[in-house]
């Protein structure tokens, strides 16, 4: 995906989708992790479900230790934002 595209994406895009972009991301980012891996269908799931407090939980348990802290910050923060539509 071109760059120009991805930020177009960023700014008209839902939350909710991209929570979705997000999963696609850290499937390539964080590849080697399986555990995190095998839990993507729940996350993903949950979301389109609007279960935003599911999709936490998976998150919190399922994540890497060493995930980039912004990663895991602008996560829960869209996380916020398509549960109360800011």
């Amino acid at each position: 995906m071109s760059l120009i595209r991805r930020i177009w994406d960023v700014w008209t895009n839902s939350a909710q989708e991209e929570l979705i972009q997000m999963l696609d991301e850290f499937a390539e980012d964080y590849s080697q992790e399986e555990r995190f891996l095998s839990v993507f269908g729940l996350l993903e799931d949950a979301l389109i479900d609007e279960d935003y407090e599911r999709a936490t939980l998976l998150f919190e348990r399922y994540a890497p230790d060493f995930m980039r802290p912004v990663d895991r910050e602008l996560f829960f923060e869209l996380l916020l934002d398509a549960q109360y539509g800011y």
